[in-house]
């Protein structure tokens, strides 16, 4: 410590990069606090006037400056005011930590309330004026709230201008703003009450310092005490509780019956407290209900806004979005919005109850046509590798980000419209979804939740009567269908292709990133990434930043391994592999043209356009492994990519076969023992499922049927081999499936679209041509054979492959039970196998038959559907009959030709007449 005349200063460390400098006493000491509120001391001199009342302990304080900025004068220009922060520190007198600041460039200091996760040599600008960016505000900035977006959190907000923060400066506290009109703004406060506010008051941006400030331990009731908290209340239980023994009213209503003063109740005692007990329960009940989440208080959070750059221009137009990772935009509202279904299990994420549904408000603002108070409507711009190739930027063309919720249970959900109108990225289309796709989408995302999928959620779907153009069949017949939108829930909706907008020109497409260049921006989205959604990562002790991005990039590769490992084990066939429709978090995205296995086929295709087979079922895992490679060369600027595609090579197919393994034995029952023979059984299983045309789902729960050596049967082997055969696909209905391929002419007119775009792509197409004529060479001889066969010839046959395959299961499931109690281990493994193979899955003809409902104003059985969706593991046979019997026989033919395959599981179905079947009936998936 020196001194300087009359001045005392310390010298406080700070970083190697900043020197140290002195601090006046009295910014790093602090002054006396003299608190003489119900202290007992005279209030003009401090002293002692009433003994025994205790004034508390000597107290010092720092003086904060919560004026930041003043006023300016008339006709003169604000000035933006930037401080650097030397230190941040902590004040026994503020539950928040302080910040000791700097003029940029000066060696006037002050201290500022610190907001979460101000960091020493930060920045931070406050003005009356407006900002020169919006996208460049950072936590720490002070603007007024005339210029701050709908949606910002703030705190230390002022009420009047001028005369400094008086709201919002406790530790880890924040308002929102919801809205604003010409003179004010409306927050909503740490209270969750709502107070306007005049626009030109500042506020500063972010959340007070010290966030877990509110966990800390109280330990005892002393400490609540010096907190000066206690009782208010003057007569009655509150008061009465907690007063000294010696002063408790000697009467039976508290104490013993016989009026001493045992500190104990008697039971006859106690049923006097019991009205007092039952009006506070009323009180606590009403409470709740008038503190229950609704649209209009959801606790709005929208880090990856503040976080992330925002495109500068604002006007909605189709455009390359530069040096961005979001756009604003709103959404466009529809006429006449009508709710189809929800789920409430997906909008109790966002803490919502059933009674905010059925609120006439609620559709308004699911359709887009209102914003949520506190939403901040924005596009997400990504690119993407299409079909194996670069392009470009894509973007939200049809969805659009309402913000992030917080939940009461400090979860963090995204929430998204579907089809909420035009966006930058729309790329000349109309940026809606039509009613089909639209219950596709919120059908099929539930329905993966319930099967134990990571996946995103569905809230709800609502249709209007605003009409879009659609060309459902891709014949040139162009029908007007209903816009229809679906609220999206998920962690994040950040995905691989939202790290290639930094790619530069691509050697074979020639397309490029709109942010080409810009590492510094890819380094803040992959460090919001890491920090946001893998916090384990983002908290652990790594020797260097590569280390630190190598172990996102490990943990991504295992996530998404074990994703698509859970999908071949369900029959799930996503249809558009392309880094744009990858999760950066391991959960499924974009349900477009999706299918479940009906008969088993390797090389089954959701979508029909897929000429090059890309998207097979069977590519899955090696598709999902490719686009981890095309994000490692997205992200090489910080994680160099030799290190990266080593990783990946040496972890991706090891991780995918031991959860393609692990869940293939729970599937078949084999807990007991781990026999190196198992993956060879696994493999037979699928070979004889493609060889007889069995059905995935049906097949694989009727197998728990089957009971080893020495334990009671309700069904014969004989049995279960036929019904095995009885869901086999007829041999008429296999030659149709081998003979679904593209016409030549439409392979050519493909081809010459992909010239006219992309002239360097023909040559890749091309070393890929010879690989899939042998392809359809051996499918046309599989045609050929199967066309030499009868349909009895081919059952005789399905027969002898089943009994093969069952005869090697039996004796592996013997083998379970050596040595053991036979009964209990075949009782665990069929309540295992059961939990584990689905009874009803969303086939296609139950998602069509839901739509055209809908189509003609019938919603209910959308929500029936969704209803059964919620326990697929479950028998229920009655529900099949008595509300879906009519659609199994009337939309077999999109799925299968047998009825057995779809809804119903017994051997004694009806068949459907295949004379009567369209040719594409095996290959029908609707888009």
């Amino acid at each position: 410590m020196v001194a300087e005349g009359k001045t005392q200063y310390y010298f406080i460390r700070l970083p190697r990069s900043m020197p140290n400098i002195p601090v006046p006493a009295y910014l790093k000491d602090g002054t006396v606090k003299r608190n003489h509120k119900k202290s007992g001391r005279d209030p003009e001199t401090g002293h002692i006037s009433i003994r025994h009342k205790g004034g508390g302990h000597p107290q010092t304080f720092r003086i904060v400056d919560f004026v930041r900025a003043p006023v300016s004068q008339e006709n003169e220009e604000p000035k933006p005011i930037r401080d650097k922060v030397l230190h941040i520190g902590y004040d026994p007198c503020r539950s928040g930590r302080i910040a000791l600041v700097a003029g940029d460039g000066s060696t006037k200091m002050k201290i500022i309330s610190a907001p979460h996760e101000m960091k020493v040599g930060d920045v931070v600008t406050a003005s009356r004026g407006k900002p020169q960016s919006i996208a460049r505000l950072k936590p720490g900035d002070a603007y007024p709230l005339a210029h701050l977006p709908i949606g910002t959190l703030v705190y230390n907000v002022e009420l009047q201008p001028g005369n400094g923060a008086q709201l919002v400066r406790a530790a880890g506290t924040c308002a929102q703003i919801l809205n604003k009109t010409e003179t004010t703004a409306r927050l909503r406060l740490p209270s969750k009450q709502e107070k306007d506010i005049p626009l030109d008051c500042l506020a500063t941006l972010g959340r007070v310092s010290n966030i877990d400030h509110k966990n800390r331990v109280i330990g005892k009731a002393g400490r609540n005490r010096w907190l000066n908290r206690k009782p208010k209340g003057q007569t009655g239980i509150n008061r009465t509780l907690w007063k000294k023994k010696r002063t408790f009213p000697q009467s039976t209503h508290f104490l013993g019956q016989d009026g001493g003063s045992s500190s104990s109740m008697s039971l006859k005692s106690v049923r006097h407290f019991l009205p007092l007990f039952r009006t506070s329960l009323l009180w606590a009940c009403r409470a709740s209900t008038t503190t229950m989440t609704t649209l209009e208080t959801l606790n709005f959070d929208n880090l990856a806004l503040h976080s992330l750059p925002i495109d500068s221009e604002t006007q909605n137009v189709i455009r390359q979005v530069k040096d961005a990772c979001f756009s604003l935009v709103e959404p466009t509202s529809v006429n006449n919005p009508t709710l189809v279904a929800y789920s409430q299990e997906a909008l109790s994420l966002l803490d919502l109850p059933p009674s905010e549904v059925k609120r006439p408000g609620f559709v308004q603002y699911m359709s887009g046509n209102k914003i949520l108070p506190g939403s901040q409507t924005a596009a997400h711009c990504y690119c993407g590798h299409q079909q194996g190739y670069f392009s470009g930027q894509l973007g939200d063309g049809a969805a659009m980000y309402l913000g992030e919720i917080i939940n009461s249970n400090g979860e963090r959900w995204e929430i998204q419209l579907k089809g909420s109108g035009l966006t930058p990225f729309s790329n000349h289309r109309d940026g809606r979804k039509a009613l089909r796709s639209s219950i596709r989408e919120f059908l099929c995302s539930e329905a993966m939740y319930h099967l134990g999928i990571p996946t995103t959620r569905a809230g709800c779907c609502v249709t209007s009567d605003t009409l879009i153009e659609r060309d459902k069949d891709y014949t040139g017949n162009v029908l007007k269908e209903k816009a229809s939108l679906v609220l999206r829930i998920a962690p994040t909706f950040l995905r691989f292709g939202s790290f290639e907008i930094f790619k530069p020109p691509d050697p074979v497409t020639g397309y490029q990133g709109p942010s080409a260049g810009r590492a510094d921006i890819l380094h803040q989205l992959v460090s919001y990434t890491i920090k946001t959604f893998f916090p384990q990562i983002s908290t652990g002790d790594f020797q260097s930043p590569e280390e630190h991005y190598l172990a996102f990039f490990k943990e991504l590769t295992l996530l998404t391994a074990g994703l698509v490992a859970s999908w071949q084990c369900v029959g799930f066939c996503h249809g558009v592999l392309n880094t744009d429709n990858m999760s950066i978090v391991g959960i499924t995205i974009d349900y477009g043209p999706f299918g479940f296995l009906d008969y088993y086929d390797p090389n089954y295709m959701s979508q029909a356009s897929d000429a090059r087979r890309r998207n097979s079922f069977k590519n899955q895992p090696e598709l999902c492994k490719w686009n981890l490679l095309t994000l490692a060369e997205a992200i090489q600027d910080v994680l160099p990519l030799h290190k990266s595609r080593t990783l990946l090579e040496d972890l991706f197919d090891s991780e995918f076969q031991r959860c393609y393994m692990a869940k293939m034995k729970l599937k078949l029952g084999l807990l007991k023992k781990e026999l190196p023979t198992d993956e060879k059984l696994i493999t037979a299983l699928f070979d004889t499922m493609e060889k007889t045309g069995a059905d995935f789902t049906n097949t694989f729960r009727c197998l728990s049927d089957l009971t080893p050596k020495g334990c009671p049967s309700s069904k014969s082997d004989e049995d279960i081999i036929e019904y095995l055969v009885s869901q086999c696909v007829p041999l008429q209905g296999l030659i149709k499936a081998y003979s679904t391929v593209l016409e030549w002419s439409q392979m050519i007119a493909m081809c010459r679209e992909v010239w006219k775009s992309s002239p360097n792509v023909i040559s890749h197409i091309e070393k890929e041509a010879d690989k899939h004529l042998l392809e359809d060479k051996r499918r046309r001889d599989k045609i050929e054979q199967l066309k030499e066969s009868t349909q009895k010839g081919k059952e005789d046959n399905d027969r002898v492959l089943w009994t093969q395959w069952i005869r090697a299961y039996k004796a592996r499931l013997d083998l379970e039970c050596d040595q053991l109690d036979a009964e209990e281990v075949n009782k665990e493994r069929v309540k295992v196998m059961k939990a584990n193979n689905p009874r009803f899955i969303l086939r296609n003809y139950i998602a069509q038959r839901a739509i055209e409902a809908a189509e003609n104003g019938d919603f209910s059985l959308v929500q029936t559907i969704l209803k059964r969706l919620k326990t697929p593991y479950r028998d229920d046979v009655e529900f099949y009959q008595t509300t879906l019997y009519e659609a199994a026989s009337t939309y077999s033919s999109s799925s299968c030709n047998n009825e057995k395959t779809g809804l119903f599981n017994s051997p004694d179905t009806r068949k459907t007449n295949l004379d009567k079947l369209p040719d594409d009936a095996f290959n029908m998936r609707l888009s």
